[in-house]
């Protein structure tokens, strides 16, 4: 069972960091926009670029223009954790959204292939925030009973990214790929007759997909803004820092009648007088505190008032039960600088190497279904390649916005399993058990996906109008619901299983596993989906997919849960207790 089991919902969120985490999933829900917004149309676009010398190619270019942004971040994302540790996590996601911005721009304007492969690069080596953000969430929601809640809304907030985002891609009045049968001089005829027209046809028909990422670099630049206004630093060591855009932000949310905490820079006039208690009764105060600031954790509270009485004083009371529920990991938890004095054996525990092995074997799977989805669905239907059970040839013939809403609506999916599903899930069940049960539906997902198209109508009138897109619904919403469970339990498991002097480390490396998976999945399978293609068995490479799908699922047998945080104050309590006996 879980730890939170015997905790009802008003328990689990009293003192949750509401304000904070609802920043950061606003700063988070750009990303899974960008990131899925051109699935609907990737195919089209790599084969008007011209650069694939047949259609069984485009899949094999599809493959390395959604690589290029993976292979990137995983030559910089321990960097950008490094780069946390010293400057500040904020810094970092400022950063991140600030790059995302621009490469979405660029990527929409391409006019080639090497140029929108530039744009996936930049925005690559530009980004590191998903890693940080998983830092920034562990150290705010401290207790454990808010961990589930709290990692939840990363894939919540993927979830509800990922239906807006092929609702961009794939509509019809922001991205329209040019016809196949256009020869260049009817191509060059039409322009001039659209010129006489709207500025928008003319604009659209000159650039096919620059609208849609016009609008997805819109919504990073807002989360752009709300970073720097509204997003609080939670490095132990950097939080108490002046932060201008805080500041700024804080009158802001005054103006419009909120209640704003006293920042650290600004209360620091108050000093400690000979009629200060030494410790502070903080149990009540602190609930007005939760109530009134829902942003202030109650270990940020009370590492502040600690700080605020001076260095001595925590000195000379810590052993007391006041200060005992300080988190004392998470004053250290940033101390990643400092991993390279460490042994690697204190790092890389079986628990950690287990649980990032997971995590890089999820990816890869995943992140092949979503990237090769699309193409299979948007390949002509070729009925006459087609011969049950071993000649597959082609795809579904789908048209980009049939594409995009299929995409949108298991997005759809994918949320409700983490609103509704998850919680309960969460609350009843042991976080390793629930992630082994996600795991076991994607090998026949995978197997089951490509023999769907002897379903069409068209191949055997048997079957009626409307099946197919049926079956792939139902398909593809249980594969996101799958998902949306797996990905919350595998980022528990990594942060349990952690050491909590290391975390920032090793989520930079656990983004970087999967960043490697990101890479190697879509070049690897672009290049066996082209082949299998070519040879009449495309089949293969969803038979291949889900022999990966397999070996995770026992992989995930393998492994067990551990909680670095249960052991750390086990061994706290038991040299507290020593202490008193020797006193």
């Amino acid at each position: 069972m879980s730890s939170t089991n015997t905790l009802s919902f008003k328990q689990q969120m009293r003192g949750f960091p509401v304000w904070q985490m609802t920043v950061i999933c606003l700063v988070r829900f750009s990303e899974p926009i960008t990131f899925s917004s051109f699935f609907p149309y990737i195919y089209f676009m790599v084969r008007d670029f011209g650069i694939a010398k047949d259609e069984a190619d485009i899949a094999r270019y599809s493959g390395f223009l959604a690589a290029s942004f993976a292979i990137c971040q995983f030559l910089v994302c321990v960097k950008w954790a490094g780069v946390s540790d010293r400057y500040g996590r904020k810094v970092v996601i400022i950063c991140g959204m600030a790059g995302t911005t621009v490469s979405a721009l660029l990527f929409g304007f391409s006019t080639s292939y090497w140029f929108a492969m530039g744009a996936r690069c930049f925005m690559g080596l530009s980004n590191g925030n998903v890693a940080v953000i998983r830092t920034i969430i562990g150290e705010i929601a401290t207790e454990r009973r808010h961990q589930a809640l709290a990692f939840s809304c990363l894939p919540l907030i993927w979830s509800v990214g990922t239906i807006v985002g092929p609702m961009i891609g794939g509509s019809k009045y922001l991205t329209r790929p040019r016809e196949v049968a256009l020869q260049p001089m009817i191509t060059n005829l039409l322009d001039q007759v659209l010129v006489g027209n709207s500025f928008y046809e003319k604009f659209i028909t000159k650039y096919p997909y620059a609208l849609s990422n016009v609008v997805v670099a819109i919504f990073s630049f807002l989360s752009l803004i709300c970073t720097i206004l509204f997003m609080e630093e939670s490095h132990m060591k950097l939080k108490n820092r002046r932060d201008y855009g805080i500041d700024l932000g804080d009158k802001i949310r005054a103006f419009f009648g909120f209640k704003v905490p006293v920042r650290p820079w600004n209360r620091s006039f108050r000093k400690v007088t000979e009629h200060t208690p030494l410790i502070q009764k903080t149990s009540s105060y602190q609930e007005e505190t939760i109530e009134e600031n829902d942003n202030d954790s109650i270990a940020s509270f009370e590492y502040e008032q600690s700080n605020a009485a001076g260095g001595s004083i925590v000195r000379r009371y810590s052993n007391s039960d006041e200060l005992s529920r300080v988190n004392r990991p998470a004053l250290s938890r940033s101390n990643t600088g400092d991993t390279v004095k460490n042994s690697y054996a204190e790092i890389f525990t079986p628990a950690v190497i287990q649980a990032i092995t997971a995590n890089l074997l999820t990816a890869l799977h995943n992140i092949v279904y979503s990237e090769f989805l699309p193409v299979l669905l948007a390949r002509k239907l070729l009925v006459d390649d087609l011969d049950f059970p071993f000649k597959i040839k082609g795809g579904f013939g789908f048209e980009l916005s049939d594409i995009g809403t299929l995409l949108s609506v298991t997005g759809l999916m994918g949320t409700l399993a983490i609103v509704f599903i998850f919680p309960y899930l969460d609350r009843n069940f042991k976080t390793i058990h629930t992630y082994r049960t996600a795991s076991s539906f994607f090998p026949f997902i995978y197997i089951i996906l490509p023999y769907l198209i002897f379903t069409l109508h068209e191949y055997n009138p048997i079957f009626p109008q409307g099946l197919t897109k049926i079956f792939l619904y139902i398909l593809a919403c249980i594969n996101s619901t799958c998902s949306a469970i797996t990905f919350p339990n595998i980022t528990m498991l990594i942060h349990r299983a952690a050491p909590p002097d290391h975390r920032s480390f090793i989520n930079g490396l656990a983004l970087s596993g999967s960043s490697f998976a990101r890479f190697v999945g879509p070049v690897l399978w672009g290049y066996i989906i082209s082949e299998s293609e070519k040879v009449g068995r495309a089949q293969l490479s969803w038979v291949f997919l889900a022999g990966i799908a397999v070996i995770c699922l026992v992989q995930a047998f393998v492994m067990e849960e551990h909680d670095e945080d249960l052991k750390d104050q086990a061994q706290t309590a038991a040299r507290s207790t020593t202490s008193d006996v020797t006193v």
